[in-house]
């Protein structure tokens, strides 16, 4: 019984988590497309890479689908959830938001305060991926919400928008060290092959230790940040 409790747990975990990365390259696939069509670009090769892990971990999604949906059947909250997890998934959230109505909901078996309480969880376990604009067009639905509800939603539509930005400035300056990283490697592997190790040399050009200028000296090869190591004799 314990063994089974543990997979269960598992099995709702990665669930929840495919549905988080899921709904997030939806997010930013939906702003790479806008940003195409303003600049009238063609798509980038990073955009068909979003694609492809969009594809993989869906398909990795329907794997677990069958099983966590299993668990599901006598829990109609968690069932809604589930029908609300599937349309953040596509590229259709934001249109769904903007235009859903009470009668929709009902068919999908939740009702208006449920979707609110879904909106705000934030990152409780297991919780849905809502992004900005998501959350905008659902701050904007007074017809579904009260005035305290909808300033509720602004601000958490802020809120997530601004850590969004903040996420991807930090994945874009990792992204920029790494390939700075790489690239002096590589220089330093040139260098490198410039002259075996243990080539005489003629010293020349040292600010300190000047005394040594116009010394021989074995080269040792290149330390970090390009600077040559030799022994002087």
């Amino acid at each position: 019984m314990q063994l089974q409790s543990i997979v269960r747990q598992e099995i709702v975990a990665r669930y929840w988590e495919m549905h988080s990365i899921i709904a997030n390259g939806r997010s930013l696939e939906r702003k790479l497309i806008s940003n195409f069509d303003k600049a009238k670009e063609t798509h980038t090769s990073e955009f068909f890479s979003l694609q492809q892990v969009l594809e993989d971990v869906t398909e990795e999604k329907y794997k677990v689908e069958e099983i966590y949906e299993s668990f599901l059947k006598k829990d109609r909250k968690k069932n809604f959830k589930v029908e609300v997890a599937g349309i953040l998934e596509t590229s259709k959230a934001l249109h769904w938001m903007e235009t859903v109505s009470r009668e929709n909901l009902v068919e999908m078996r939740g009702e208006v305060n449920r979707l609110y309480q879904l909106l705000i969880e934030g990152k409780q376990a297991n919780s849905l991926t809502f992004d900005g604009p998501t959350l905008e067009a659902a701050s904007k639905r007074s017809d579904l919400f009260s005035s305290k509800q909808c300033d509720s939603l602004k601000k958490r539509a802020k809120d997530v928008e601004e850590q969004s930005i903040a996420e991807a400035n930090r994945v874009a300056a990792e992204r920029i060290q790494l390939e700075k990283e790489t690239r002096e490697r590589r220089e330093m592997e040139a260098m490198s092959t410039l002259m075996p190790r243990n080539t005489l040399v003629r010293i020349h050009g040292l600010t300190c230790q000047m005394d040594l200028n116009g010394s021989i000296a074995t080269f040792m090869g290149i330390a970090p940040k390009k600077k040559i190591l030799y022994s002087a004799f």
